[in-house]
């Protein structure tokens, strides 16, 4: 909830006022049915409310996550097309001596 992905750039947009938005809208009809809707779809959409407001607070750090992993695979990506480019690990280090 929350992420969308931009079909025009390839990128990752977080739009939170829009899933606050469509929360909301869960919100109204929800109090606006109350009464009128069995048992089960009251469940449903309450449960379908829940759900969506976790996802809503969780939305940030899935965004973050998911940036720093794109991230990561593009350095990957660079450092197999340049090498010279790469991370280097130092075993053993000669100028210490």
């Amino acid at each position: 909830m929350g992420l969308l992905d931009n079909p025009s750039t390839d990128d990752r947009l977080l739009d939170l006022a829009s899933a606050k938005e469509a929360i909301e809208v869960l919100r109204v009809l929800e109090r606006k049915t109350r009464g009128n809707l069995d048992d089960k779809e009251t469940r449903l959409l309450r449960g379908t409310i829940s759900e969506l407001q976790m996802q809503f607070v969780q939305a940030p750090t899935r965004f973050k996550e998911k940036s720093e992993e794109e991230e990561a695979i593009a350095d990957l990506k660079q450092t197999f097309n340049d090498p010279s480019t790469g991370p280097v690990d130092v075993i053993i280090d000669d100028s210490e001596e």
